[in-house]
């Protein structure tokens, strides 16, 4: 499975991300002083509407999460925080 995480948008209070695995859109954001996100998922190739979650502590909000979809979103906010600049 590829994970492709791109850069949305920062700003003071508030990181927004994007990124792509296999056939899943994701995006989310979180506070920047708070490590809980709040994602969207949805397919490519699905009309669906997203699916919306809340990842805390290696958890989804609300349950059910598919487990390919618990996975890329794993790897894509993993990606996203590798990529965040440290504070001294």
């Amino acid at each position: 499975m590829t994970v492709n995480g791109k850069s949305f948008a920062t700003s003071a209070w508030r990181i927004e991300r994007s990124g792509e695995f296999g056939d899943y859109v994701v995006s989310g954001w979180r506070y920047t002083d708070l490590t809980i996100w709040h994602v969207n998922v949805w397919q490519k190739s699905d009309q669906r509407p997203a699916q919306t979650y809340v990842v805390a502590a290696g958890e989804f909000y609300p349950e059910p999460v598919t487990p390919e979809e618990k996975f890329g979103v794993f790897g894509l906010i993993a990606a996203w925080e590798a990529a965040e600049p440290k504070n001294p």
